[in-house]
């Protein structure tokens, strides 16, 4: 007669060190707002990697674009980079 080996029981939680913290995705936390945030963090990166490219009148002008439209984020946007999207304003 042979024994059979009894299998781990796969119901088990894992502990909660080991668990994968919840929280809920951006776009549905709080009242509906458009987060510019990262974009503006994407035009930082952006920048960056244009500062290490030889400076051609292209690679100028988009340098200067990118910071004029970093200025406009600061100046509209102010610290938080949400805009309440508001459904009864009109364009």
């Amino acid at each position: 007669m042979t024994k059979s080996r009894r299998r781990a029981s796969r119901t088990r939680r894992t502990s909660t060190s080991r668990a994968t913290p919840r929280r809920k995705p951006a776009a549905t936390r709080g009242r509906k707002v458009v987060r510019l945030k990262p974009l503006y963090q994407q035009i930082g990166r952006t920048l960056d990697q244009l500062q290490l490219l030889p400076q051609s009148d292209r690679v100028k002008f988009a340098i200067e674009r990118l910071n004029q439209c970093r200025a406009e984020f600061d100046q509209f946007c102010g610290p938080t980079m949400d805009i309440p999207a508001d459904d009864t304003a009109t364009p």
